[in-house]
């Protein structure tokens, strides 16, 4: 046979064995392996890079195959050489395995929630779905590195990829890598193909914790995050960890830019946790919030607004705007003047309230100093006690009866809580917190006893036996308010000044920011307006000649008058029912605008300005003086110049040309103008009978005259 032949011959031999070795790699079967001598090596590492180049092909399975063949890692150190790049695409960035499937943990079931494993699974995830490329971080790899590689790809097969970048940016003859005490190999593909052969043999199929919370493997996760695929990362953490705010949580810690970008999707606060005091998911919420953009934190009002509230409240932070911006992770400026702001202070202040009443005996000043807090908060957000209201009424078990008592008097103030607390009272699926709310409404709208009707129904019958009878007042009416002695007198009076402060209310929305002393004047003509025209008689006796008169008039009061007088309006009452009784009586009003008619923010803070000076000079004219404020609502409260005085008094105050007076110092004392008019002025609760005064109120020695405001007669008889 001539050479010729032998070497045709010797290479369908060797054709043919490396046909059925690759074969043999690609097949399940447990036939034995094609023997390789040593004239075959080469032609068979050849014929392995080729099929490698080729694609489409199960690597992990491949290569466990052949490192178990005599000839396995002496074929791949020949081969990888020709066909790293090959084999790195090969292996498909996607995770092969769960990492609590050995625990029989998945997503929301693992019972190591918030646990360093759940970091662990991260940096798995992380190396799992970064891409094939090459990746800088790989130039420096020590030792160390490379071991929790090895450990890594022992977990997962296709991680080998990253030691096969490392390798292919190595010099080839490098040969200063060796595993442990082995002898160095003459080429860094020996070296590769070594381990290649320990990651099959020594390959592990429990999760490892300590390796995967190494430095080393936490630093590679660092640098390979941000070049992941967002919906993809967002997509498998939310299926490996269980929830978006602990992926959110830990994706922070290894960049919090890439965890920004995470939460950029709806989907991330639409799967918020719904509040609950009894479990603690608040505080991964919370600590996921600065990742979330603002915008679609208020599409979550309720949930973001509880669980910053519960991490206001654990780290003790200041119960201000400011704590709230560096708990969302934003600027003061955005976060002033949201819902979602009004909703962390109060359920942080809720929170605080449930813990001090445990032990109520131990924290009466604490108690006193979060009700003060909250009282001004339903004033400043009425909007986050709206939305609360729900979630108050039905975890009102795990509160306090102090929650349902401010949630009451926030309905008593504001329309928007009172409608909410109607729609739960009528439409609530539970009954426990339809009651509730139903119990609010009671207490705030106030329930009449059913015997009330058949009362005045005696009361009323035994008076019209009196009819006729010469007596002031009528004996026997039903119990009036005033000593006027008659409710349909009082009425009439009070419908007539609501109708005015309502007209009054509608103009000063629109025009409240006019001067103070337009202001003044429009409220005056709105209440004359409204009793020009009234006429009330009453029956003072049996005397049909007497024609008494109860007269009560206003006149303005001029600028040199009011430094001089400290008022803006003065008040007067004659009444002359002799024998009964003759009543003269003065008071002296001073009106404020408040200054939320300039507060452009969606939540004014009502407050007004009073002049110290003109305080004192008022009380020292009259001790039984008032002060009108004028709401941003159009509202007029009257309180008495005696408490305005208390507060700046306590407050060191009396020696400043000026003080601030909040509505929450006033609002327990306040009464409205309708009510002040009807029941204290006319009932003579207020005013002031002194000489000096009375002459003032009447215009006397002055070029300015009272104008009337109502006037109601007594006749005899009804006449």
């Amino acid at each position: 046979m001539t050479n010729e032949h032998q070497l045709e011959r010797a290479d369908t031999t060797q054709n043919s064995v490396s046909a059925s070795f690759i074969d043999w790699l690609e097949g399940d079967t447990a036939d034995a392996a094609p023997d390789i001598g040593l004239t075959e090596l080469p032609p068979v590492a050849q014929a392995l890079c080729t099929r490698l180049k080729k694609g489409n092909i199960d690597l992990p399975w491949m290569l466990e195959r052949l490192v178990s063949h005599p000839s396995g890692v002496a074929l791949l150190q020949a081969a990888l050489p020709g066909c790293w790049e090959a084999a790195i695409r090969a292996f498909p960035a996607t995770p092969s395995r769960n990492p609590y499937k050995s625990h029989g943990q998945y997503g929301h079931e693992r019972h190591c929630k918030g646990s360093n494993d759940i970091c662990g699974a991260l940096v798995y995830a992380t190396l799992s779905l970064a891409p094939n490329h090459d990746i800088e971080t790989l130039h420096h790899l020590n030792h160390d590195d490379l071991r929790f590689l090895m450990g890594a790809a022992q977990y997962d097969h296709n991680l080998l990829r990253y030691l096969l970048m490392w390798a292919s940016i190595q010099p080839e003859d490098n040969s200063r890598w060796r595993w442990e005490n082995e002898i160095p190999k003459s080429s860094i593909w020996g070296f590769v193909s070594d381990g290649i052969e320990l990651v099959f043999t020594e390959h592990s199929r429990e999760w490892n914790d300590a390796l995967w919370q190494s430095p080393a493997g936490i630093a590679l996760a660092e640098e390979m995050i941000c070049s992941l695929d967002i919906a993809t990362l967002r997509a498998y953490g939310h299926r490996l960890l269980g929830t978006y705010q602990d992926l959110l949580v830990e994706v922070a810690k290894l960049d919090p830019s890439v965890a920004r970008a995470v939460g950029n999707d709806r989907m991330v606060v639409e799967t918020f946790p719904t509040p609950d005091f009894s479990t603690s998911d608040s505080v991964v919420v919370a600590e996921a919030l600065p990742f979330i953009p603002l915008a679609f934190l208020e599409q979550q009002t309720l949930q973001a607004g509880w669980a910053a509230g519960l991490k206001l409240h654990r780290t003790d932070l200041p119960r201000t705007v400011g704590s709230v911006a560096q708990v969302l992770g934003k600027s003061q400026s955005e976060v002033d003047g949201t819902i979602l702001s009004g909703m962390a202070l109060l359920w942080a202040d809720l929170q605080q309230l449930t813990e001090y009443k445990r032990d109520e005996w131990k924290h009466r000043d604490q108690i006193r100093g979060v009700h003060s807090r909250l009282s001004k908060h339903l004033e400043s957000s009425p909007d986050a006690w709206a939305v609360s209201a729900h979630e108050i009424l039905r975890q009102a078990d795990s509160l306090d009866s102090d929650h349902i008592d401010l949630l009451a008097l926030a309905a008593a103030y504001h329309a928007t809580v009172r409608r909410k607390i109607e729609e739960i009272a009528v439409d609530d699926s539970d009954r426990a917190t339809r009651d509730r709310a139903q119990g609010i409404l009671a207490l705030i709208s106030g329930v009449m006893s059913p015997n009330t009707d058949l009362h005045r129904w005696l009361a009323d019958s035994a008076a019209r036996a009196f009819d006729g009878v010469p007596l002031f007042p009528h004996p026997l009416t039903s119990l009036a308010r005033t000593w006027i002695g008659s409710t349909e007198v009082e009425d009439t009076i009070s419908r007539s000044l609501r109708q005015a402060m309502a007209l009054f209310s509608v103009w000063a929305k629109s025009q409240g920011a006019a001067q103070e002393e337009l202001a003044t004047g429009v409220l005056l003509t709105e209440l004359k307006t409204a009793f020009r025209n009234v006429s009330l008689r009453l029956a003072a006796g049996g005397n049909s000649r007497l024609a008494q008169t109860i007269a009560v008039r206003q006149r303005p009061v001029t600028k040199t008058e009011e430094s001089t007088w400290g008022c803006d309006i003065a008040l007067l009452l004659n009444a002359d029912i002799r024998p009964s009784a003759f009543i003269r009586s003065a008071e002296l009003v001073q009106v404020k605008k408040s200054e939320a008619f300039g507060d452009t923010s969606s939540s004014p803070n009502e407050r007004w300005r009073i002049d110290v000076q003109q305080l004192l000079t008022l009380l020292e004219r009259s001790e039984s003086s008032s002060y009108w404020l004028i709401l941003s609502t159009g509202e007029v409260l009257c309180v008495t110049a005696r408490w305005i005085f208390g507060l700046i008094a306590g407050g060191n105050a009396l020696g400043q040309n000026t003080a601030t007076v909040n509505y929450n110092d006033v609002r327990h004392t306040a009464v409205l103008v309708e009510q002040f008019m009807s029941e204290l002025f006319l009932g003579i609760w207020v005013g002031s009978v002194n000489e000096q005064t009375l002459k003032f109120a009447r215009g006397e020695d002055s070029s300015v005259t009272p104008r009337n405001i109502f006037e109601i007669a007594i006749t005899a008889g009804g006449q």
